[in-house]
């Protein structure tokens, strides 16, 4: 039988995690609660995330929905909320079979575990999610360090404030740079200076063999840590 404080434990985190939501600018919704108190959760994401598997796109998958579920003896130390996708998922911490590897995860609330949930679906290097569950997307993760985290972990900065992600296919092969990209000959008679190509703004995953100018980050102002409290 549950406890009285645990009852109480149990639908404050269903309201500190419905304030969650309503703080993260469209970044996280619950699309549906079971038991009462609320034991188990789908909750739904929305950002620049990877795509659900190695074949498809990286870096412009909208949304990703996951089955959340509270332990029996949570919130004992070391129950640790169960995480599954929905659909197929293709990440450096999740199984093939969905499941996410929370390794050393502690949950002290469940919205900073769903924060949490949130910065590890971004890439956020400031987080440590365990070991590698999917060793090939973390081969991924590693090579495309210097473009993570995917969107801002900061639930409190507004959209758009990370710049857009070109996506390029996990194990696509370098492909020849078009002959039409190459610069125009020069004019002997055209003393005029070269115009400097423009810079783009995007970001763009590079191939092992792409020996063309890094993009770097444009600069962002930066925000304290979250701490729902």
């Amino acid at each position: 039988m549950m406890t009285p404080a645990r009852i109480t434990r149990l639908n404050n985190d269903h309201l500190r995690l419905q304030d969650l939501c309503a703080q993260s600018g469209g970044r996280i919704a619950i699309t549906s609660v079971t038991g009462t108190p609320p034991r188990s959760y789908v909750v739904k994401f929305t950002g620049k995330l990877l795509g659900p598997t190695a074949a498809g796109p990286h870096g412009n998958r909208r949304t990703a929905s996951f089955h959340i579920t509270l332990p029996q003896n949570y919130p004992d130390p070391g129950a640790v909320p169960n995480v599954v996708s929905i659909g197929p998922i293709w990440h450096p911490h999740f199984f093939e079979s969905g499941q996410l590897c929370t390794g050393n995860t502690q949950a002290t609330f469940l919205e900073t575990f769903v924060t949490w949930l949130w910065q590890t679906l971004v890439l956020d290097p400031h987080v440590n999610s365990g070991g590698a569950a999917n060793s090939a997307a973390k081969a991924w993760q590693t090579a495309n360090a210097r473009h993570l985290p995917l969107d801002t972990p900061d639930l409190r900065v507004p959209a758009g404030s990370v710049p857009d992600l070109v996506p390029v296919q996990a194990s696509a092969a370098s492909a020849p740079t078009p002959a039409a990209s190459s610069p125009r000959p020069r004019d002997p008679g055209d003393a005029s200076a070269p115009t400097p190509a423009a810079a783009s703004p995007r970001i763009r995953f590079r191939d092992p063999g792409d020996a063309s100018p890094p993009v770097e980050r444009v600069p962002q102002t930066g925000t304290a840590r979250i701490s729902w409290r």
